[in-house]
């Protein structure tokens, strides 16, 4: 065997044991989400109110079950139709979404809902919704400190309205998230919340 082709072979190697890593950790990182509550079903239950226009239904969308079925079924039809040594195949893989960027867009879409919404009432409010969808995913926790710190901004958008009584079933459904979500929230996090809710509670807006 030549000199030039035994380095092909170890080149082609090498391709491979990066393709067959990154195949394992995208289809792991697939499977992982595909086994949580789609995004759009949990907030549906959550919420007393649906209505999406298109462009909510295309933010959304961003994460949803069947944008992430659409990549699991892109990734095998590339890890089936090239060599694991080919390095084509590994600049595809390259390109797929992985876990720390697909938690990236959660924090894309929450910046987006209330953009998207005509009314600025039901915009706080799915968009606290969402941000619960987050706390209520123990894979999020990278940005469940952020979310807590939106939740806070957004309740004190809504209790600081002239027109807060409207608001109330809001901020008491949001509560109710809350307890229901609150195993899942690290004790630092839960901690910026709570002295936030004291706040409204000594300013009297309950009552």
């Amino acid at each position: 065997m030549s000199l030039e082709s035994h380095g092909s072979i170890q080149v082609s190697r090498l391709f491979e044991a990066v393709n067959l890593l990154l195949i394992r950790y995208y289809r792991t990182s697939f499977s992982y989400w595909l086994n949580q509550d789609d995004p759009v079903a949990w907030m549906q239950k959550h919420i007393d109110e649906w209505r999406l226009n298109l462009e909510l239904e295309q933010v959304f969308d961003q994460i949803s079950h069947a944008r992430v079925k659409k990549w699991r079924r892109q990734l095998d039809v590339r890890s089936a139709c090239l060599e694991p040594g080919d390095s084509e195949l590994t600049r595809d893989l390259l390109a797929f979404t992985g876990f720390r960027k697909f938690v990236g867009l959660y924090k894309t879409v929450s910046r987006q809902i209330f953009r998207h919404c005509s009314d600025d009432t039901y915009g706080r409010h799915l968009k606290l919704t969402f941000l619960f969808y987050i706390i209520h995913v123990s894979g999020l926790f990278m940005i469940h400190k952020d979310s807590l710190h939106e939740i806070n901004q957004t309740l004190t958008k809504l209790i600081g309205d002239d027109d807060f009584k409207k608001d109330i079933p809001i901020v008491n459904q949001t509560f109710s998230l809350l307890r229901n979500t609150r195993a899942g929230i690290r004790k630092p996090c839960w901690t910026v919340f709570i002295k936030s809710a004291k706040l409204f509670t000594k300013q009297g807006k309950w009552s």
